[in-house]
């Protein structure tokens, strides 16, 4: 698929794309949206089957959440089959249960690289379908303005996710794109039954844990990486620590102001209390799941406890900015969801 607008710098080689094989995929999805195929067969639940996203700022831990709910909870998720099949999402089921086995008898590492999952059967970002029903390319940040929601084409999405995803699953299906926050009120009204949960982590880690990613990718701190909140570019701020203190500040608050909406049904969960206790977040999950009308099982054997995520020091002087910036009490979210 095409460079993403919103990534503005060049991957280091270890970590880019292959430019080949995107442009065969993309050609490959642009013939699958016309071709004539069997669809899956009619669900008259589907409208009523929950979506749960798993939302977020970046590095707030929204990863291991998304591949925990996928272990140990029966739902249908997007994996690196499904994936390459962002304008024909059935197809990529039927490919993956072929390929991989039904869901419920995979493996699923607790492991990734800046949010990419290893392996093929972890619960995958789905980028090119948000990018292309959320019409990203021509937005000027993730967080779509009014403008830019109306140009959305909310019957097609709603398609996809019932007559293509959740007809083919038969079952509640999860999601994990932080970009799906940011832009909550839209997908409620596409499909009223759905439940955000909403990862949080201390800003200051997440703050750190951007930049060394940005120095991963990119070689260098100064490159932008991930969400883009509405407030962007920040007046042209050029020094990467306050851009990033700025990024988690700006995102907290406009994930809080959209997962705050009225009839938006939201479950915050504590990065610190997930490494301390997956099951008992996976005992809420699954009881926010029941609240809309899916009685599910917690599967499998779950962890006693996670390892924090950390990494080496920054320099100092961005450990300073960082410091300066997100001393102050981080955004809380509305009372309606606390």
């Amino acid at each position: 698929m095409k460079r993403d607008p919103h990534e503005q710098a060049a991957r280091l080689a270890g970590v880019a794309k292959d430019d080949a094989a995107e442009d065969l995929l993309l050609r490959l999805n642009e013939v699958l949206a016309e071709a004539s195929l069997p669809a899956p067969a009619p669900d008259p639940e589907a409208a009523r089957r929950t979506i749960l996203y798993t939302v977020g700022v970046p590095r707030s831990g929204t990863t291991v959440l998304a591949q925990l709910i996928a272990r140990h909870l029966p739902l249908g998720y997007v994996d690196g089959v499904v994936a390459r099949f962002w304008r024909r999402p059935s197809v990529g089921i039927a490919l993956s249960r072929a390929l991989l086995g039904p869901i419920g008898t995979r493996e699923i590492a607790l492991a990734s690289v800046h949010g990419s999952p290893e392996g093929a059967t972890g619960p995958h970002e789905f980028g090119y379908f948000w990018r292309h029903w959320l019409r990203l390319d021509e937005a000027s940040t993730h967080h779509l303005s009014v403008k830019e929601e109306a140009a959305v084409d909310a019957s097609g999405l709603r398609h996809a996710l019932e007559g293509e995803i959740l007809a083919a699953f038969r079952r509640p299906v999860t999601f994990r794109n932080a970009v799906c926050g940011l832009n909550a009120r839209l997908l409620s009204r596409v499909h009223p039954a759905c439940l955000f949960v909403w990862i949080r982590r201390p800003p200051l880690e997440c703050a750190r844990s951007i930049l060394r990613c940005r120095m991963e990718r990119f070689g260098s701190y100064d490159a932008w990486w991930s969400l883009k909140p509405s407030t962007w570019p920040f007046g042209g701020e050029q020094d990467p620590a306050v851009q990033v203190a700025r990024q988690v500040t700006d995102l907290s608050r406009e994930l809080a102001a959209e997962l705050g909406g009225p009839a938006i049904r939201t479950l915050i969960v504590e990065y610190t209390d997930l490494c301390r206790n997956p099951g008992a977040v996976l005992e809420r999950i699954r009881d926010g799941l029941a609240v809309g009308g899916e009685a599910l099982p917690v599967l499998g054997d779950v962890p006693k406890g996670l390892r924090k995520g950390g990494g080496g020091p920054l320099p100092e002087s961005l450990e300073r900015t960082l410091g300066e910036r997100l001393s102050e009490p981080r955004v809380e979210p509305p009372a309606s969801l606390r």
